[in-house]
């Protein structure tokens, strides 16, 4: 299978570009992405992508088409699906070695758009920063990291993501810059009865819309934060967002229904009608909840980074602040009422936070290290306060 390239100019080369198993691996590439990264960090809007996957067809389907041409709404809609590509074949590359090819000219495809969909300070440009900070994490040498984290914080700020006041600039209309679209292309995204429900949600209340916003902007932050945080501890850097101006609330409740069930698993997406679907937690609203905790594990471990690793001079820790830490980590975990056996995105990266495998390096080994860990750990048997796990196992 080949990818498109930037190049293309003859009217019969786009057509073979744009053959049905060609446009359907673009729309499995969409939907990877959106099922797997966009649940970990959710600044992509999912409507929202169905408008930007028929843009993205219709001028591919065009002879002679150059993203080199592209300006305004349609950069940053044909960006926005290339490099959503882009990230979805890099996932896969691990154990799909040809998707690596196609990878990286998904992504010579998208830079030609990068000066035109980073040129102001809007919404669109923080969701392309961002598109482009998780490409770096699967290729590093890709771009400047640290550059694109300290640009994204501080046009975040700017935008007022990290309050719950939305006094944000209004976003582009879904339709500027579209592209007329035939109807005679069926199946994936943005057609049949996902299009029109697409087209549904653009007649929404404006309560709705300004719901969904105001949920998008949340998420966005954390997302951000959540990668922010989790980059500079691994490699030792300080933050560009502190604490002390967050007043952003997370994107989903941390708190399940009274009556939840975590080990009725077989009741979440199952269609069996259970307890936990009669309370309304079904397996989106699950992960969304999930993911929700994950941004508080990330927040938890940046207040324990910043007390141990930012002073200029090491810190004089007691055993009151080690017991006050360890403490918190546990309710964490005990209000994380998930079972180990519910599968997806968000419950794994808790576990996977929890359990350190992702994040082996890190304030939970400095607290190893201290001399006065054994004593701590008497302590809290003292307390008869039984810790989930062994101390090595959670994650600060």
């Amino acid at each position: 299978m080949h990818s498109p390239s930037a190049t293309t100019t003859t009217a019969s080369n786009q057509q073979f570009l744009l053959s049905p198993a060609v446009e359907a691996d673009i729309q499995a590439l969409v939907r990877l992405y959106l099922v797997s990264l966009n649940t970990m960090y959710g600044f992509v809007d999912e409507a929202e992508t169905r408008n930007d996957l028929q843009t993205y067809l219709a001028l591919r389907r065009q002879p002679g088409f150059s993203c080199h041409t592209l300006h305004g709404e349609q950069a940053h809609r044909f960006f926005r699906i290339t490099m959503m590509c882009a990230i979805s074949c890099a996932n896969q590359a691990r154990h799909r070695p040809h998707r690596t090819a196609q990878c990286l000219e998904y992504y010579a495809d998208a830079v030609t758009c990068v000066e035109e969909v980073t040129s102001e300070a809007t919404p669109a440009s923080l969701q392309a920063l961002l598109l482009l900070i998780v490409f770096c994490l699967f290729y590093p040498r890709k771009g400047d990291i640290w550059k694109l984290l300290d640009y994204a914080c501080r046009l975040t700020i700017e935008l007022g993501y990290h309050t719950d006041d939305e006094t944000e600039p209004d976003l582009p209309s879904s339709r500027e810059g579209m592209v007329p679209l035939s109807n005679n292309h069926s199946g994936g995204i943005g057609s049949g009865p996902e299009g029109a429900t697409a087209a549904a949600a653009t007649a929404s209340s404006p309560a709705e819309t300004s719901q969904a916003r105001g949920k998008l902007r949340r998420s966005t932050f954390w997302g951000l934060y959540a990668i922010e945080r989790i980059v500079g501890q691994l490699f030792g850097r300080g933050s560009d967002l502190p604490e002390t101006i967050i007043t952003a609330e997370y994107p989903s409740s941390l708190h399940f229904p009274s009556g939840f069930s975590p080990l009725a698993a077989d009741s979440i997406g199952g269609g069996g009608g259970g307890s936990n679907a009669a309370l309304g937690v079904d397996q989106p609203t699950l992960q969304a909840m999930s993911i929700g905790h994950h941004y508080r594990l990330v927040y938890l471990r940046s207040e324990i980074f910043r007390a141990i690793y930012l002073p200029a001079s090491p810190p004089n820790l007691g055993l009151d602040w080690l017991k006050e830490k360890y403490m918190t980590l546990y309710a964490w975990r005990r209000e994380l009422a998930v079972s180990d056996d519910l599968a997806g995105v968000a419950t794994l990266t808790c576990d996977v936070g929890r359990n350190r495998k992702q994040y082996k390096t890190g304030s939970q080994r400095r607290l190893q290290r201290l001399p006065f860990l054994p004593l701590m750990r008497k302590e809290i048997y003292a307390m008869r306060i039984p810790p989930p796990l062994p101390l090595s196992h959670i994650s600060s």
